[in-house]
């Protein structure tokens, strides 16, 4: 019998990833979305997929680096979701800074600062109540899935993480999103281990990014105008805040 290394649940609604033997990678994977937490119990299945393109998102945030306020329903429902999972940002130093309609779910990107000062970032997918808030989004009704990340020190160059949900039909995929601090970046390239590479624009030095094949880079390269780089940072997948 072929075996497969032992793979521990994330208690942010993501999971953590192990080194898995071939040929059970497939069957990894399948353990994995397992211990994903979803709206129903009907087990999902991977297939094959690849980057899903998503409306373009609204973003409140003008400045890299500037934090602002935002007191919509859905900045307040995602707030008390990292915050449950043990995320503690100061008061007011929370902001939306991406929401995109993904098929029947809504995605949710936040930015805080924790109470160490450091800089967060959130990201939840959801029901909505198919209304219009005050950015042209429908309100969040609930947030079943998403994680936070913080960087480790006030000096990194960005901060990044990549959670393995599940939508509210059940079906896998993993988003993507971080944010780099440097007013030169123009764009990051998402670096896998295989050596593919795949490069996004970031808004307003903020970048989301959505997937359903199940692949998972390991470094987030941080890119400028003249696509020379600037730095990586390590894109952990279901950080542990």
């Amino acid at each position: 019998m072929r075996r497969i290394s032992v793979i521990q649940p994330d208690r942010r609604r993501g999971v953590s990833i192990a080194r898995i033997t071939a040929p059970g990678i497939f069957i990894g994977l399948m353990l994995l979305m397992s211990s994903c937490i979803r709206p129903n119990d009907t087990p999902p299945t991977a297939t094959p997929g690849g980057p899903i393109m998503v409306t373009p998102p609204i973003v409140t945030q003008t400045t890299p680096g500037v934090i602002g306020t935002d007191l919509s329903i859905n900045l307040i429902r995602m707030e008390a979701f990292v915050q449950s999972y043990g995320a503690q940002p100061i008061p007011g130093s929370t902001r939306i800074w991406v929401e995109t309609i993904y098929l029947q779910d809504l995605v949710v990107g936040i930015a805080f600062q924790n109470q160490s000062g450091l800089n967060c970032i959130g990201v939840g997918i959801g029901n909505h109540d198919g209304g219009q808030n005050s950015t042209g989004l429908p309100n969040l009704i609930n947030v079943f899935n998403g994680g936070y990340h913080c960087v480790s020190t006030t000096t990194d160059l960005g901060v990044a993480g990549q959670w393995l949900v599940t939508d509210s039909r059940g079906t896998p995929l993993i988003i993507f999103a971080g944010q780099a601090f440097s007013p030169n970046a123009q764009s990051v390239v998402l670096l896998y281990p295989d050596g593919t590479q795949r490069a996004t624009p970031l808004t307003s030095g903020s970048f989301l990014f959505l997937e359903t094949s199940l692949n998972f880079p390991s470094e987030v390269s941080i890119r400028d105008a003249a696509d020379i780089e600037l730095g990586r940072i390590a894109i952990p997948v279901s950080p542990q805040g």
